[in-house]
């Protein structure tokens, strides 16, 4: 399984118009093969910042999903206006917690 976390940056004065090009991303890749969890959230205690909760069946999964159109195009409009501290995990084990 591969998770990504993190953060995501963008100028507060643009929050609104990503969020809102993100979730057409974030809508049509929850019923794509192999994703598993998808979840971008506002950071609360910091404007500007995005919270970013992914986990995909395995690589090409996630291969797949960032070659579609929504998210190259996505990608190129936001490219250089956001910051991205996105984090790539490898998990081989998955077990319930507090629950």
């Amino acid at each position: 399984m591969i998770i990504l976390m993190g953060h995501i940056h963008v100028d507060p004065h643009e929050i609104d118009q990503f969020i809102a090009d993100l979730q057409v991303i974030a809508r049509n890749a929850k019923p794509e093969k192999g994703c598993l969890f998808y979840a971008v959230n506002p950071d609360a205690a910091c404007p500007g910042r995005l919270v970013i909760a992914e986990r995909w069946r395995d690589q090409s999964s996630l291969k797949a999903h960032l070659e579609t159109p929504e998210v190259l195009t996505f990608v190129h409009n936001w490219q250089g206006r956001m910051r991205s501290e996105i984090q790539q995990y490898q998990a081989t084990h998955e077990e319930t917690f507090l629950g």
